[in-house]
């Protein structure tokens, strides 16, 4: 049995701040990660030019004061993607810089076939480097982030936690979250797909990709991820004004996913 003066140094008092923190799962990694072991898919290098897409519209978009990346921390391991961002006194941009990076972000990853589900979660969090070598993380935002991705998000979606809506003011409610199943999720199709329909040819083209994948996919668990992501994409579509649906129809694949946008 330890003794007091072992124990004494739970006597502390913790220093803490609230984070947001985003935690991703890249869905059907360990395929990726085969084949880039086999030299038939570069995982690294595709990860790297959607992060440095990202980067570089963020960056311009910086300059225009749109959104601030001082403070956001990436973390990738394996099939796991880890954002963090400190909540701060200006909850307001806080919440806006995590929301619009992880909009941009996995849409970019998407384009390189890296689909993530996810959550967006707000709590205490400790991350520190000990002896300025040895990583240290314990965060309660991560705990409940990865709980919503593990046991609700099931889709290709993003899963933002009920205690962070109240943060979100109405400009960014509307931009960047709808709701789906009973969820506030990310709203990242717009990334996609032009407000204006005038990219249509490009929709298309990747909503033809996913498709093939989806009719040809055996596995019903994988089948349904991408059913959920035509269909989410379709409803995007349905909400443009004056669109021509006609050559959309065939992806109208699941009416029982239904999507509301915030009013």
């Amino acid at each position: 049995m330890a003794s007091k003066e072992w124990n004494s140094i739970d006597n502390f008092k913790l220093e803490s701040e609230e984070y947001y923190c985003v935690f991703l799962d890249i869905l059907g990694y360990k395929k990726k990660s085969d084949d880039f072991f086999t030299n038939k898919y570069n995982l690294k290098d595709r990860f790297k030019r959607a992060i440095d897409i990202v980067l570089e519209q963020l960056e311009m978009m910086k300059t225009l004061n749109c959104i601030n990346l001082d403070e956001l921390k990436i973390e990738f391991f394996s099939d796991s993607i880890i954002l963090t961002h400190p909540v701060n006194k200006n909850t307001k941009d806080a919440i806006h810089n995590i929301l619009h990076f992880s909009r941009i972000f996995a849409s970019h990853l998407s384009f390189e076939e890296l689909f993530v589900r996810g959550g967006i979660a707000k709590g205490y969090h400790v991350r520190e480097n000990i002896n300025n070598k040895f990583p240290f993380l314990s965060s309660k935002a991560l705990e409940r982030a990865y709980e919503l991705e593990s046991k609700y998000a099931k889709y290709p979606r993003i899963i933002i936690d009920n205690n962070i809506i109240t943060d979100i003011d109405a400009w960014n409610l509307k931009t960047f979250v709808i709701k789906n199943d009973g969820f506030h999720i990310l709203h990242f199709s717009p990334q996609l797909i032009n407000h204006d329909g005038n990219n249509t040819n490009d929709v298309l083209a990747e909503m033809e990709d996913i498709y093939d994948i989806y009719i040809h996919e055996e596995d019903d668990k994988i089948k349904a991820k991408y059913q959920w992501l035509l269909s989410y994409y379709y409803w995007t579509l349905t909400t443009i004004p004056n669109i021509n649906l006609q050559y959309f129809k065939k992806f109208d694949v699941d009416s029982t996913n239904l999507f509301e946008k915030i009013k």
